[in-house]
């Protein structure tokens, strides 16, 4: 009797020992397969996006643009990468780079108004300033109720010396913000008769060679102005 009293406090240390020991096992085991199917950070797919948008915030526009080619190269189409890619040849005012990409985004959705905005000033900076008064009349068929592709358009016009169209241009911007100071100067720039050392005024037989060859294709432009830009596009794929 007495072994048994003594012999009882052994067997419960011996059971808490196997107890404990076992737990400790299982949670060994169940901690290495957690690990063993979580991947490590060194083999988590890339976000090259990411890695880009943050080179380019942080100004290293080299490892923006590599990383942003890079994405294009898997991903062919890549919006984000398109606009990235645009928008830095624009500030690094290489805007002849900057047409390929805004084009592209424009064939894929042409209701990009900002893709268009960017379109124009890119022509306009690489001195396509026909194929830019295009592009901004297309905007403005996105958005009808902005005055600033009319503006755009009509500064294009003024600088090339067609007061006319400038005019028209501008006084369709001026209806749609009539407060716009700048507008009303450039309007009365353009009504004002031409001065010594203003650019020539392009006569009709001018305006129908631009029309005919505007230098680059031009952007899809919506009614009502469709069946004038179909008539360019007409003309420069006749002579490809």
């Amino acid at each position: 009797m007495g072994r048994d009293v003594r012999r009882r406090p052994r067997l419960r240390g011996v059971a808490l020992i196997l107890c404990f020991g076992t737990s400790l096992l299982l949670g060994g085991a169940a901690t290495f397969l957690l690990f063993a199917h979580t991947p490590s950070l060194s083999s988590r797919p890339r976000n090259l996006a990411a890695e880009a948008r943050a080179a380019w915030h942080a100004g290293d526009r080299e490892a923006a643009k590599r990383l942003f080619r890079e994405v294009l190269g898997r991903e062919p189409g890549n919006r984000e990468a398109l606009k990235g890619l645009a928008r830095i040849a624009i500030e690094e005012g290489k805007p002849h780079e900057a047409i390929p990409h805004l084009s592209i985004l424009l064939k894929q959705d042409p209701s990009d108004y900002d893709a268009a905005k960017d379109l124009a000033r890119a022509y306009a900076g690489a001195g396509l300033a026909d194929a830019a008064i295009a592009a901004w009349l297309s905007a403005a068929q996105l958005k009808k109720d902005d005055p600033l592709p009319w503006k755009e358009a009509g500064k294009l016009a003024l600088a090339s010396g067609d007061r006319s169209m400038a005019l028209s241009y501008l006084a369709t911007a001026s209806g749609l913000d009539p407060g716009d100071r700048e507008i009303l100067d450039l309007m009365a720039e353009a009504a004002r008769p031409p001065a010594k050392g203003d650019p020539a005024r392009p006569t009709g037989a001018d305006r129908m060679a631009r029309m005919r060859n505007p230098g680059v294709e031009l952007p899809r432009v919506i009614d009502p102005l469709e069946p004038i830009y179909a008539s360019r596009r007409g003309a420069i794929s006749g002579k490809r």
